[in-house]
């Protein structure tokens, strides 16, 4: 069990966004290593393969791109509502992963996971 359902020094309401955000981070993870393992083999792909990838419709609609955008935003929202000081350095963490999501490792949003989970918030 996710250490802050036994928090009994953290307000109600972050132990409720904890709850909420992490289902989140895993969702936002699925769509970001579609991503980067598309972005990571596709100089490898015949021309014949990028083709068939750019007339599909979840590529030609962007779908993993605007969900990834949308949970984001999402994830920054909730994360920003984070109050207790001892939780400063995860939702810096969070918050700064999410400033740059384009250009971070999906599987870093797993160690914000597990950073969550057994309750380490050193940076």
């Amino acid at each position: 069990m996710a250490f802050w359902k036994h928090l009994t020094c953290t307000s109600k309401e972050d132990v409720d966004l904890f709850s909420e955000l992490d289902p989140l981070l895993e969702e936002l993870w699925g769509y970001l290593r579609h991503l980067a393992d598309l972005k990571s083999v596709w100089p490898r792909l015949t021309e014949k393969q990028r083709s068939d990838i750019d007339s599909s419709a979840v590529h030609r609609d962007r779908f993993h791109e605007k969900n990834a955008e949308r949970l984001v935003e999402e994830i920054r929202t909730r994360a920003s509502r984070i109050r207790a000081h001892r939780h400063t350095p995860l939702k810096n963490r969070i918050i700064e992963f999410l400033d740059n999501w384009r250009d971070q490792e999906p599987d870093m949003l797993k160690v914000i996971q597990a950073m969550m989970t057994r309750g380490d918030e050193k940076d």
